[in-house]
């Protein structure tokens, strides 16, 4: 550990001259703390200090003796790295209380279940909880072993991220000089972009034949691509009777909002399939251009009876879940609570498992992305829709973002699109063009 004396200048001045604080700075494993010395003096009489002592030289301009017994005290009985704290609070008790203020649902879920896991890892050592005081590298390294088997490396990730994020929250509240490093643990995140489906990978997937193994998880993710790139959790849950006259009602477990997706016939022709009724759906390439969505609302293969006959199927079972592979334990989760944490556990297991599957669709079909998840289809549907121009705002609902600005930071950092305010722009100058295109 080492310590310096250092110089913070006020916003105050004394004939003309910079007054400031004099602090005692203490670096240890790469982390500064300061403590001040509460002396003022001018940035001129800090001239007077003299590093290769550590003091200030003798002189009648300032009181030296005083500045030199202010730092001496502080090295010597008010080191913060070496100070006991009176701290017994628990770690998982505060990651409890913080997480109860989480406005998100299904946040609030993921992070009980994150708690809970730390829980069970103290449990297997004999312990209830750890004082904050108490945490150290020893400490999540035994548990990360706890957890290396039990949990992907993507999820430890994740874990470790958002305990690092309760730490950093402590440490702040100087409640515990422990900082979580991901880079010890090489958890630190890569950086890298997503890949993105093109437009012959969907094609490619929409052509899987029916009795294809993976067909149950390509008809999903066709779902989810055709209902706005909805989320993996909500597309999960959704029940025949969210199938409403002339939309499909989703409610987002993440924001708890209710989202309204228009009937398309990439919808009506992806129910039919799921549904496994006596309707065979043609493959044709999937009409990306919002400028023809005319024509797929009067395409041949699908129109207004056959939507009538595909929700009257509906009717007949209202309580069945859309897709049959959902756990049992989750038919008792009511939506816009928390789930508890066997249902979260069967969630994470579904998405897991979702992965790993969908994974193996991407060599045999020669996709041009290097891996396949339950987010893919999710920016396969935002790429679509800023290719056509949609407005930003349009996009942020249909996402079902809580904001605007989560939207544009969600596209600035995941689609390298550097002037994303002018897209609604865009789609009126294109929509004059097509207006004036139709006068001629």
């Amino acid at each position: 550990m080492k310590t310096n004396v250092l110089f913070y200048k006020d916003k105050s001045l004394v004939n003309g001259e910079q007054i400031g604080t004099v602090f005692v700075c203490f670096y240890q494993s790469g982390i500064k703390k300061l403590v001040s010395t509460k002396q003022k003096i001018s940035s001129t009489h800090f001239a007077f200090f003299s590093k290769e002592f550590q003091q200030f030289r003798k002189t009648k301009v300032i009181d030296y003796r005083l500045l030199n017994d202010t730092i001496s005290d502080i090295i010597q009985t008010k080191n913060p790295f070496t100070q006991k704290k009176i701290n017994t609070d628990g770690y998982v008790s505060f990651m409890r209380v913080d997480i109860s203020f989480v406005p998100n649902l299904s946040t609030r879920t993921t992070y009980k279940y994150i708690a809970q896991s730390f829980e069970d890892y103290l449990t297997s050592i004999d312990k209830t909880d750890i004082p904050l005081s108490e945490l150290s590298f020893e400490v999540f390294r035994h548990y990360k072993q706890y957890l290396d088997g039990r949990l992907s490396f993507g999820t430890i990730k994740y874990y470790f991220n958002l305990h690092r994020a309760f730490i950093a929250k402590a440490f702040d509240e100087n409640k515990t000089d422990f900082v979580l490093s991901l880079k010890r643990f090489q958890l630190e995140k890569n950086g890298k972009k997503p890949t993105v489906l093109c437009d012959e990978d969907i094609d490619k997937l929409r052509s899987v034949p029916r009795n294809h193994p993976l067909f149950k998880y390509v008809q999903f993710s066709q779902m989810q691509l055709f209902s706005n790139g909805i989320r993996f959790s909500d597309c999960l849950l959704i029940k025949l009777s969210d199938f409403k006259q002339t939309y499909l009602e989703v409610h987002q477990m993440k924001t708890n909002r209710v989202l309204q997706v228009l009937y398309s016939p990439m919808i009506i022709d992806t129910l039919y399939s799921i549904l496994n009724c006596d309707y065979v759906p043609q493959i044709h390439p999937y009409n990306r251009y919002v400028n023809e969505l005319s024509k797929d609302l009067d395409h041949e293969y699908i129109n207004i009876p056959k939507q009538e006959e595909i929700l009257a199927h509906i009717r007949s079972q209202p309580d069945r879940f859309l897709f049959d592979f959902v756990d049992p334990i989750l038919f008792d989760y009511m939506k816009g609570t928390d789930m508890n944490p066997e249902q979260h556990k069967r969630y994470i297991l579904h998405r897991v498992n979702y992965n790993n599957h969908l994974g193996k669709l991407v060599k045999p079909l020669k996709l041009s992305v290097k891996t396949l998840t339950s987010h893919s289809m999710r920016y396969a549907f935002t790429r679509i829709a800023l290719e056509n121009e949609i407005p930003l705002r349009t996009l942020s609902q249909s996402l079902g973002h809580s904001s605007v600005v989560i939207s544009e930071n969600y596209i600035r950092n995941n689609f390298q699109v550097e002037n994303y305010k002018i897209i609604g722009e865009m789609w009126t100058t294109k929509y004059k063009k097509k207006t004036i295109d139709n006068d001629e």
